[in-house]
């Protein structure tokens, strides 16, 4: 028995610089049109919101993420079901607080509920007291304030 051999040489082409970068670009150009178009209707949705959200109280949770891109998350019951909106900075309250849960204005789409943006600049009543968060001079936390309404 004889081997049978192609007429044809086998040529491996190494992988160079100029094709791997080729390879990205045309990624790159295939997948950013939508993050483009996904920034924009965020943005549009925020500022939905901002105009004519629903306004209600949500109750911080718990962290989500990792040092880097942690966030903060606030969980609202809109219908019987719960929902969670997000804030980049920790909420810090006080000592003296006189709530079990954290309390933070959201806003959300009545036909969307689970589309929601945090107010922490927003000062709001709960419980008889006055809330609003503050954040100074570009910190990481928003601290609460706390004024007691006669």
């Amino acid at each position: 028995m004889t081997k049978k051999t192609s007429k044809y040489k086998k040529e491996e082409v190494e992988p160079k610089f100029k094709h791997f970068a080729l390879a990205i670009l045309i990624i790159l150009s295939v997948i950013s049109p939508f993050f483009i178009i996904g920034d924009r209707q965020a943005k549009k949705w925020n500022e939905y919101l901002k105009e004519n959200g629903k306004e209600t109280i949500a109750y911080y949770v718990y962290p989500q993420g990792r040092m880097s891109s942690k966030t903060y998350e606030f969980q609202y019951i809109v219908n019987g079901k719960r929902y969670t909106a997000s804030l980049k900075k920790a909420p810090q309250p006080p000592s003296n607080c006189p709530f079990s849960e954290i309390p933070m204005m959201v806003r959300y789409a009545e036909e969307k509920p689970g589309r929601s943006i945090t107010l922490p600049q927003k000062e709001f009543v709960y419980k008889g007291y006055k809330i609003k968060w503050i954040t100074i001079d570009k910190s990481y936390n928003y601290a609460m304030t706390i004024k007691k309404i006669n």
